[in-house]
């Protein structure tokens, strides 16, 4: 029987009531928990807005009608985007549209204009399971039936979403049972809104209550668009007990005494989501709260230390589904060859507001099992406990030794084949959209390999840096005043610095061609300084080296891992801004020339170093310090191959968007960057059509826009699927601030603290650099910098290596030295002990 014959027939059938509202008798089968425990709170008199139930079983009978009744469990990303296709395209039995169209007219004769379209899952809201953030909610949705129904469209979709089905496979729970029940509310306009904790999530305290809110809508407090005003709450006194720098709103106490009594009522600590307008006090959602720590645990912690080096910006769904293996899988290859073992279900990487984070508490109860000591103190001194961790740490010991030797020989190799494997996967013009998706999924492959590689490298090259630096304060120290900086600093090889030392050349070139500095000077951009140049006739020789720079660096970026940004091959005003920078501004400069007399400083002070050394101390020394360089150098090297197959990819992905594009199902080809690689992938083997994913794309953008306005705090702490922002210490502008050295020196000059790569041409000669972070494509301001201060980073950061080659001063880890510093004033930058000193222009 086709599908119209179905609907025919329907018309002559009495069909079940798909809507139903407060007043009738339901059950979490038919409108979900997240539904039943609205219409119990209106029935406990709870203010909750005007609201409807559409039923689960409606989901079902539209999947029948559409024959998409699949077994979720069973299928592969490709299979699922297409049933996902399915539900925004799918016909809608005749029964449903009416009733959608008759509970829009009796939510406008009850005032009511606008809807919040919510999930309620079947599963979603129970006593151990939450669902928080998994399920799709629609709001400012028009009451009218046609907008109604693509609502519903998308919140049914999201019940087998990438994120959702995560979830079930992480809590073990069958896909199959998952129905989809809708709740259609009145939109409240609040002018407060947000969150109520009956038991304090963080600390377990039963007596205490935690609220967070915002102004105006409280999306922008779930969604991460605004970091919330806390207040810790004692339940028994009504008194708050901890809060930030404000005044109380008056709602506040009636809120408390409302969500206290909630907790009485249903027996059980409650998660509540509120709003209030004017005196009155709505109810949008309640759960109960599925994790609350002990008073004795400690909840995760996460920090964007190191990470916010690395990946500072906010990711795009594109780039994200894509890090998101490389970084985890990359951190689990290494955990496996030294015989640790991790949960599945944990990430050490993870994105809060589109900003990636990494899981210090998952870390650090690895690096316990290296201790006996924690053994002890959680086993006693006897048990088949310690002697299993004991075992364990011998194991682990004995692998790292093994990893040792076999790691640069890996390290090596795969160096060596990745310029052919690169070139075999090079994007070409000619390459026909059908091998794309084998291609991407090789690129891919290729960078969770050299992650892998470059995670260990990582982690062997703060080793031995560390165990360096020991012995040189214990041997080496004493007899002459070298640290381990002096050891490093001028060391050459490092690829991520050779970007600017080519364009330094370059610039010294184009110095001593008066007609090809004209034209540099006066070019509006780059197409406009080759043309000129190609038309003097002094200048083929500055093109050629103008172009061989983006042959061989071309895949460098300011924003390295966020694909959304472009590459310097897209758009080299930075370059050609920066050139035009060394050749005004570096006249008489030759950072080249210190380079070199570092280098010969550094062979000095290790001749130096080996000489206080007896014979078996030297072996040790040599060792550590071969070992140090090595590790350092290499993992650079594996970065920039990683990079390499990154702007690649990109040269892919861009191309998909152009085909997409010239099938309107995107506006422009980079909103290809906010769909994910799994839904690409769907689109590339035939199971879903791109157009599949336009209303998508247009809310991801707009949460990027909220996401890049959004605070990102330092540290969080996160429990079960919640996050819970830290609050930073914070301080006045000091005399003296302090970090950690990483480039030993002593210099003073006027600081110029720089935040994008907007404000780049700020930077003159000698300045002392002062940012947040920096990455390879800041390397051309390092050549100009008389020293450089970072807040995130260490001893082994891209900063501290770059500015040890190039034999500067540095010290990173510096808390707000960015807010406690102004450009201008001048500074006493000590690499060597780690300290950044405010003094006056006189002193200096």
């Amino acid at each position: 029987m086709s599908r119209k014959q179905m609907r025919r027939k329907g018309r002559n059938v009495k069909m079940p009531k798909f809507i139903k509202y407060i007043s009738d008798s339901v059950s979490p089968e038919q409108i979900g928990n997240k539904g039943f425990v609205l219409r119990e709170l209106a029935r406990k008199n709870f203010r909750v807005p005007q609201t409807a139930f559409l039923t689960a079983e409606a989901f079902a009978v539209f999947l029948h009608e559409n024959s998409a009744l699949l077994k979720f469990n069973e299928l592969k990303e490709q299979d699922l985007s297409h049933w996902r296709h399915v539900v925004l395209t799918g016909d809608l039995p005749i029964q449903l549209k009416d009733e959608l169209a008759l509970a829009c007219q009796r939510f406008r004769q009850a005032g009511v204009n606008t809807l919040a379209v919510r999930s309620s899952g079947l599963l979603e809201d129970s006593r151990s399971d939450s669902f928080a953030g998994q399920y799709r909610s629609e709001l400012n949705v028009p009451c009218e039936p046609e907008a109604l129904e693509q609502a519903v469209r998308r919140v049914w979709q999201s019940l087998c979403s990438p994120a959702a089905l995560g979830y079930f496979q992480k809590k073990g729970l069958d896909a199959n049972k998952a129905g989809m029940a809708v709740i259609l509310q009145e939109m409240i306009r609040p002018d407060w809104a947000g969150v109520a904790f009956s038991v304090h999530p963080v600390s377990g305290d039963p007596d205490q209550m935690l609220v967070e809110y915002v102004a105006e809508l409280g999306d922008k407090l779930m969604d991460g668009q605004q970091t919330p005003t806390q207040v810790v709450i004692q339940k028994r006194a009504g008194k708050i007990i901890d809060r930030a720098h404000f005044d109380a709103p008056d709602f506040l106490q009636q809120l408390v005494c409302k969500v206290a009594q909630m907790e009485r009522d249903f027996g059980y600590p409650v998660d509540v989501e509120w709003a209030v307008t004017g005196d009155t006090i709505y109810f949008l959602q309640m759960r109960a709260i599925t994790v609350t720590a002990e008073p004795s645990e400690q909840p995760e912690l996460w920090t964007d230390e190191n990470v916010g080096e690395v990946i500072p910006d906010i990711v795009t769904p594109l780039s994200w589904s894509i890090l998101d293996g490389v970084t985890n899988q990359g951190f689990r290859w290494f955990l496996r060859r030294i015989a640790l073992r991790f949960p599945v279900d944990v990430k050490l990487f993870d994105t809060y507001k589109g900003k990636v984070y990494f899981n210090r508490t998952a870390f650090e109860r690895l690096m316990q099992r290296f201790y006996l000591r924690q053994a002890v103190k959680e086993n006693g001194l006897a048990g088949a406990r310690v002697v299993s961790h004991l075992l364990q740490m011998v194991a682990s010991f004995a692998a790292i030794l093994l990893l040792n030797v076999r790691l640069p020989f890996k390290i090596k190799r795969h160096i060596k084949n990745s310029d052919r494997a690169l070139t075999r996967l090079r994007w070409r013009a000619d390459q026909d959209i059908s091998s794309f998706g084998q291609k991407i999924g090789e690129l891919i492959a290729y960078q969770k390999h050299t992650m892998a590689l470059h995670i260990s490298g990582t982690v062997f090259a703060e080793v031995f840096y560390q165990l360096l630096k020991k012995i040189t304060e214990l041997w080496v120290r004493p007899e002459t005043d070298l640290t381990s900086d002096n050891l490093l600093i001028g060391a050459s090889g490092l690829v991520s610095a050779q970007n600017a030392q080519a364009l330094w050349r370059l610039a010294k070139e184009i110095r001593a061609c008066a007609p090809c500095r004209q034209i540099l000077l006066e070019a509006e951009d780059a197409r406009q300084f080759e043309e000129r140049l190609e038309r003097e006739e002094q200048g083929a020789e500055i093109l050629a080296q103008w172009q061989a720079y983006f042959a061989r660096y071309g895949h460098g970026a300011l924003h390295e891992f966020e694909l959304y940004y472009p590459r310097w091959w897209e758009d080299k005003s930075f370059i050609l801004h920066t050139l035009k920078e060394y050749v005004a501004k570096g006249e008489g400069a030759q950072p080249l020339a210190q380079h070199q007399i570092k280098a010969e400083q550094r062979a000095q002070n290790i001749g130096r170093a080996r000489a206080v050394l007896s014979f078996a101390k030297r072996i040790l020394f040599d060792y550590l310090l071969k070992k140090t360089q090595f590790y350092a150098t290499h993992r650079e090297e594996l970065k920039q191959r990683l990079l390499i197959a990154h702007s690649e990819l990109k040269k892919y992905l861009l191309a998909i968007g152009r085909e997409w594009e010239s099938l309107s199902a995107v506006d422009q080809p980079d909103d290809i960057f906010f769909c994910t690689w799994p839904e690409i992938e769907a689109v590339l083997s035939g199971s879903a059509q791109a157009t599949a994913w336009r209303a998508a794309i247009r809310e991801r953008k707009k949460q990027r826009t909220a996401f890049e306005q959004a605070d990102h705090p330092k540290k969080l702490h996160r429990i079960g699927d919640r996050w819970f922002p830290l609050p930073g210490k914070q301080g006045n502008v000091v005399s003296g601030l302090r970090g950690i050295g990483c480039s030993a020196g002593t210099i003073d000059g006027r600081a110029n603290v720089i935040l994008t790569p907007e404000e780049f041409d700020q930077m003159q000669p000698g300045d002392i650099l002062i940012t947040k972070a920096t990455n390879p494509g800041w390397s051309p301001l390092f050549l100009m910098a008389g020293a450089v201060v970072t807040e995130i980073g260490g001893a082994l950061s891209h900063a501290a290596i770059i500015a040890r080659e190039y034999g500067i001063p540095m010290v990173a880890a510096v808390p707000d030295v960015c807010r406690k510093v102004r450009t201008g004033q001048w500074v006493r930058v000590n690499g060597s002990q780690g300290t950044v000193e405010l003094i006056s222009q006189k002193d200096n």
